[in-house]
């Protein structure tokens, strides 16, 4: 497949003076867009108040043990891609922390246009609050 897709972030110095911009394959787009998805707050986008992962409000919120924080980063995160990223199908997602304010999310999935799989894996720096 052709690399169709625009390379965050946008070179606009370079789009001033006439130049293209880099373009990426489909996979690649996918995991700038995860990357993007889960690094912004929700409600920080003007125009879609919706964008983003509320993780880390409901997370301090909540106070819940490892296993309950677990599962609702597996499903907020299973929810939100199927809202904001439909390039992707049958994603299995995985969490797991490492006591050291870190949080490493793991995604397998396939892209739905020419069904290669790939995996994503994001290590978070996440609030120290989390654990008592």
């Amino acid at each position: 497949m052709h690399n169709k897709y625009l390379q965050i972030p946008l070179q606009l110095n370079e789009l001033l003076q006439g130049h293209r911009q880099p373009r990426i394959h489909i996979k690649e787009s996918i995991r700038q867009h995860i990357w993007l998805l889960v690094n912004t707050y929700q409600g920080e986008h003007q125009y879609a108040p919706d964008y983003g992962f509320p993780l880390w409000e409901q997370s301090i919120r909540i106070n819940p043990t490892e296993q309950m924080l677990k599962s609702h980063i597996e499903q907020s995160f299973q929810e939100y891609l199927s809202l904001f990223e439909s390039r992707i199908k049958q994603t299995k997602i995985s969490v797991s922390f490492d006591h050291e304010n870190s949080i490493a999310i793991g995604l397998i999935g396939c892209t739905i246009f020419c069904n290669q799989e790939f995996v994503i894996d994001y290590q978070l720096l996440i609030h120290p609050l989390l654990y008592k």
